[in-house]
C-alpha cells in the first residue's frame, strides 16, 4: 500500500471511529454513553466537526452530550496544521486587500478544516493577512471557530478589528465561548474581551465572569 493510500485509510478509520462514538452517545447503556463521552473529549478538536453536526441529531441524548463535549473541548487540542493546507490558506490570503475579496469566500468553502491554519495566520505578527484570516474565521463560525475567535481578543493586533465582525455572529454559543475564555483567563482577560461580552449580551452586569456565565445559562442554557 502506498503512503497516500495508507494516509487515506487512516483518515477513514479515524472518521469511522468518531462517528461510532457519536452514535454510542445515544446507547441505551449508560456505561457506553459515558465511555463514548470520555473518548470524544480526549480526541478533542478532530471530533469537533462531527460533534457540530451531532448537536442537531434527532436523539435528544446525543444532542445534549454533543453540546457538553464541545463546551469541554473549547480551544484546547487544536491539531497540528497540515503543511499543504497551510500553504493553500496562505496562498488564498496573499492577494486579499478587502473584506469582499472572492478569496475569503473560497476560504469559507474549505470549511472547518481550515480553522487551525487560519488561527496560525491570525497569531502571526501584525500584518494584513492576519486581519483577513480573522474575518474568514467569523464567517466560518460554528463550535470549532468560536473558541478561537474568543481567544483572539487577547491578540493585540487583532482585537481592535474583531469587535464588529464577532458582533455579527448571532449564535448564542459565541457569547458562551467569550465568557468561558474570560473565566479561564481570569484577571488576564483583555478589556476588549470583557466589553465584547457586554456588547453581545445587551445587558449591564458586574465585571465577574462567574455572574455572566450564570446569566448565560439561565437565558441560553438550552442552546448548549
Amino acid at each position: 500500500m502506498s503512503f497516500g493510500a495508507e494516509a487515506h485509510a487512516s483518515a477513514t478509520a479515524d472518521s469511522n471511529r468518531i462517528q461510532q462514538l457519536i452514535a454510542d452517545l445515544g446507547s441505551p447503556k449508560f456505561s457506553t454513553r459515558e465511555e463514548a463521552t470520555r473518548q470524544l473529549i480526549a480526541l478533542g478538536e478532530p471530533a469537533a466537526m462531527y460533534l457540530g453536526e451531532a448537536v442537531n441529531a434527532p436523539d435528544p441524548e446525543v444532542r445534549l452530550r454533543a453540546r457538553q463535549i464541545l463546551a469541554k473541548i473549547g480551544f484546547r487540542g487544536v491539531p497540528e496544521v497540515d503543511p499543504a493546507l497551510q500553504r493553500e490558506v496562505d496562498a488564498l490570503l496573499e492577494p486579499v486587500t478587502r473584506s469582499d475579496h472572492p478569496n475569503l469566500q473560497a476560504l469559507t468553502t474549505l470549511g472547518v478544516r481550515s480553522v487551525p491554519a487560519l488561527i496560525v495566520v491570525c497569531n502571526r505578527e501584525n500584518n494584513r493577512q492576519s486581519v483577513y484570516a480573522m474575518i474568514a474565521l467569523t464567517r466560518l463560525g460554528g463550535p470549532r471557530a468560536f473558541p478561537a475567535l474568543a481567544r483572539l481578543f487577547q491578540v493585540k493586533h487583532i482585537a481592535p478589528h474583531l469587535r464588529g465582525y464577532v458582533a455579527e455572529i448571532k449564535d448564542p454559543r459565541m457569547i458562551f465561548h467569550l465568557i468561558k475564555t474570560w473565566q479561564e483567563l481570569g484577571a488576564d482577560a483583555s478589556p476588549e474581551l470583557r466589553s465584547q461580552v457586554a456588547l453581545m449580551a445587551g445587558v449591564k452586569m458586574e465585571d465577574d465572569p462567574a455572574k455572566w456565565m450564570a446569566w448565560f445559562r439561565e437565558k441560553y442554557g438550552d442552546k448548549l
